[in-house]
């Protein structure tokens, strides 16, 4: 019996080391922005979010425009690494907004969860004052950590076109560990997702090292409104836009709203 005390007594405070570790360290493990890659040019914008620097966002005007796409990027991204990326989706007739988060691109601030959100917010209210953009004619569209930024501002309204989510988190804790382990919510989408009610396209590949892939299929199986999942075989975390296929589900989801 004292043996199994003593063990039960191990595992507690292991535990207890991995929660204080998580609490206290969470935002170094989570964020991991990169050096800046890009200088502003005529396509670039600042906005203020309520914290010590402000953010930079980039617009790309289509011709002619279907529509808009609000695009939220991943954690090693900035503004400069997507650019092409952006561009790319610009050429299926929409314009393009997308913005770095506090701690991103321009700002100098330490980024946070709560800044995270706090950047989408501000980023979102900007993107309606200045360019026009309104839920009904918006695409939400998130990449890895971007999913996060893209489903929290899900939750400011309803009425939106449509949500493409790539590479998404589901929780935190589930990009590594195949069980929830932490008793507090960390990019916790799940909950977001069970509210949306936009149709919702979620890609994934199939040996995602960063995200597992356990994360898309608890995202989708939460989902109640109009969804699709679509996994790509063999393909990994940041090589999914490689994939021809990736393209045309896009593009079909878009004409399809």
């Amino acid at each position: 019996m004292k043996f199994l005390m003593t063990i039960i007594l191990s595992i507690a405070t292991i535990y207890a080391l991995i929660l204080l570790l998580v609490f206290f360290f969470s935002d170094k493990l989570m964020f991991a922005p990169p050096a800046r890659t890009y200088v502003k040019t005529t396509e670039h914008s600042s906005f203020d979010y309520g914290g010590k620097s402000q953010l930079t966002c980039i617009f790309l005007k289509a011709e002619n425009p279907r529509g808009n796409i609000f695009y939220c990027h991943g954690n090693g991204e900035d503004l400069g690494m997507i650019y092409p990326f952006l561009n790319a989706l610009r050429k299926f007739g929409y314009n393009v907004f997308s913005y770095d988060y506090a701690g991103y691109g321009y700002s100098d601030e330490k980024p946070s969860e709560k800044k995270l959100y706090k950047s989408a917010e501000s980023a979102w209210k900007f993107a309606q004052e200045k360019y026009g953009f309104a839920p009904t004619n918006t695409f939400l569209m998130g990449f890895s950590l971007g999913s996060a930024v893209a489903l929290h501002t899900s939750t400011l309204d309803e009425n939106w076109r449509g949500v493409i989510i790539t590479g998404g988190i589901a929780k935190g804790t589930l990009t590594i560990l195949p069980v929830n382990i932490v008793p507090w919510k960390i990019l916790d989408n799940v909950s977001k997702i069970r509210k949306l009610k936009a149709p919702l396209l979620l890609l994934h590949g199939t040996k995602d090292s960063i995200v597992a892939p356990r994360n898309a299929k608890l995202n989708f199986n939460s989902a109640k409104c109009k969804k699709k999942l679509v996994m790509f075989e063999g393909f990994n975390h940041n090589d999914v836009f490689s994939s021809p296929k990736f393209w045309d589900e896009v593009e079909k989801f878009l004409k399809e709203q």
